[in-house]
């Protein structure tokens, strides 16, 4: 079901996130859910409210990915992006490697919507949580 699904993504999300946290990275986590949602992860309280808003909140994202994410204006000047999502489709591969011109793009999905390979590169690295 969906909701195991879901339930799964965010149970690997938040662990990774976790261990960015532990090496002293300040982790910025944006949800895309009825309202879009932005946690900036300083400390232990931080991480801890985010987890009590993942269980409390059924996600209802209604916006698109490239919706999203153009919310975003300074994506071009990050270093590094995790995207923790549970359908990969090629759109949104293609979409971020186009508004992402020198950042580093890690990319977790549970599920591929598409035939295709998508051709991983220095830049771009794809990871389907098992």
């Amino acid at each position: 079901s969906l909701g195991l699904v879901e339930e799964k993504m965010i149970s690997f999300s938040s662990s990774f996130i976790n261990i960015l946290m532990e090496s002293n990275r300040e982790v910025q986590v944006a949800i895309n859910n009825k309202n879009k949602e932005v946690f900036q992860l300083k400390d232990k309280k931080d991480f801890n409210d985010l987890l009590y808003y993942l269980i409390k909140n059924k996600s209802e994202g209604e916006k698109s990915f490239r919706d999203f994410l153009n919310e975003y204006k300074d994506i071009e000047a990050l270093d590094e992006i995790d995207i923790f999502s549970v359908n990969l489709d090629k759109e949104m591969i293609e979409f971020l490697m186009k508004h992402t011109k020198y950042c580093k793009i890690n990319f977790f999905y549970l599920i591929k919507i598409f035939e295709e390979n998508i051709i991983e590169n220095e830049r771009l690295s794809i990871v389907k949580v098992n």
